[in-house]
């Protein structure tokens, strides 16, 4: 009897996980644990979206958050549309879909149960009330925590799903684009000079932020949010097209540092002149452009400790879940503090 034919590589990649990356570990890990900085220097800044403000702000925190908010959600969702692709790689597609199901709308649906009523009641004992369609005039709340649940489960202006919104977004992405993760992974090479891929990105971004950004606020509110839909969409498609095309993730190396001067001279002039004569298109460029900045740092750099990496790695979700609460509560009980901005930040 003559041996059995070897598999097509397409049968091959459904069977065979994919071997772990440190880089995209490492940018994982420094996404995810940038959000103490993030949310922190919220409590200063000038933006009045945010659960817990301090009665003084700084402009230095302006440029903080601003500088971050530009890229750093475009850097989860490229990091997620990696795993994704990589996920799929080796799963069926209903395996696909149960993993993605148990990795996201569990931890969505304890957050919401558990964590979201309590960032929402203090936010609104500070007198800040944040509606799905923006910020509203608080009325005074004097209810207790208990009779504050019935009305955050039974009256939508009342609820609110905080930092919770990425993994909903995550899931929807992951079931809507299943088709479009297909089919990049029957197709073994890409047209021309990889390296020009990574820049011609730049045009669809650019195109969607010109189109929608004006016309829709930057409330995660899925039904009325266009402009971060296209932007977060196509940021998880470049990442799973890194991911399956490995001419592309090579031509990272070779494209990070031009793109990531265009996309720190984007969020430079974003910074300089906020309300400055410029496109809206420049968040594109700000966007895309430090986010493959950080993909080709993270690989040059020296390669981390293994150990310490992947005990980090495996808290990203976790943490992400988890820190807000936290530092919400801490943040409702520190600006009462009779410290600079400073001291109070570092708390």
């Amino acid at each position: 009897m003559s041996p059995p034919a070897a598999a097509p590589a397409a049968v091959e990649r459904t069977t065979r996980p994919a071997a772990r990356r440190p880089d995209i570990d490492l940018a994982r890990v420094f996404a995810v644990y940038l959000l103490f900085v993030f949310h922190a220097g919220k409590v200063f800044d000038s933006d009045p979206v945010y659960h817990v403000k301090n009665a003084s702000l700084s402009p230095f925190f302006d440029g903080l958050t601003g500088f971050i908010h530009q890229w750093h959600m475009p850097l989860l969702f490229v990091l997620s549309g990696w795993s994704a692709a990589a996920a799929l790689g080796y799963r069926t597609n209903v395996r696909y879909l149960r993993e993605r199901a148990g990795r996201l709308l569990i931890p969505l649906a304890a957050g919401l149960v558990l964590l979201a009523p309590i960032i929402k009641y203090l936010e609104r004992l500070g007198g800040i009330d944040l509606r799905p369609s923006g910020p509203r005039a608080a009325v005074p709340l004097d209810e207790g925590f208990v009779a504050f649940l019935g009305d955050f489960f039974t009256r939508l202006n009342q609820f609110s799903w905080s930092h919770l919104w990425f993994l909903a977004y995550l899931f929807i992405f992951s079931l809507i684009l299943l088709p479009v993760l297909r089919l990049m992974q029957r197709r073994c090479a890409l047209p021309g000079r990889p390296a020009a891929w990574l820049w011609a990105a730049l045009l669809p971004l650019a195109l969607g932020e010109a189109l929608l950004r004006d016309r829709f606020p930057s409330y995660p509110n899925l039904y009325a949010d266009w402009a971060n839909v296209a932007l977060y969409a196509q940021c998880f498609l470049l990442g799973a097209a890194i991911q399956t095309y490995p001419a592309l993730d090579e031509a990272v190396m070779r494209a990070w540092r031009p793109l990531g001067a265009l996309g720190l001279a984007a969020c430079a002039l974003e910074l300089a002149v906020p309300n400055g004569p410029w496109p809206p298109m420049l968040r594109a460029f700000a966007a895309w452009g430090v986010v493959v900045g950080v993909l080709g740092l993270v690989r040059a750099l020296r390669s981390p400790n293994e150990r310490a990496l992947a005990y980090l790695h495996d808290s990203g979700l976790p943490v992400y879940v988890l820190h807000h609460a936290i530092l919400v509560a801490l943040a409702f009980f520190v600006v009462g503090l009779p410290l600079g901005l400073p001291g109070k930040f570092a708390l």
